[in-house]
């Protein structure tokens, strides 16, 4: 049975969950797979996009922290070289 999840719609606006009966023996391997993985797969179909798995969000911030340590370190290994960003930022606006 597939039942709606109105909750997390995607953007065409339907949303469906599947449980690991319905999706049959192969489709079971395929979530076992998926759950390792811990980012998004694309599917095809002859070369054609028609799906996506998303992984579920983490609820308790640790996403948040990850990109947080991210960007701390991106910031640390891209510098301005010494100039100020008001120098930037009136140059940018000639």
């Amino acid at each position: 049975m597939v039942s709606p999840t109105p909750d997390n719609q995607g953007s065409s606006g339907r949303g469906e969950a599947l449980g690991r009966l319905e999706v049959g023996p192969e489709g079971r391997m395929l979530l076992e797979r998926l759950r390792g993985i811990g980012h998004e797969v694309v599917l095809t179909l002859d070369g054609n996009v028609i799906g996506r798995f998303v992984p579920e969000r983490d609820d308790d911030g640790a996403s948040f922290d990850h990109a947080l340590r991210r960007l701390r370190e991106f910031r640390q290994s891209h510098t301005t070289g010494g100039i100020g960003w008001r120098v930037m930022r009136d140059e940018g606006r000639r």
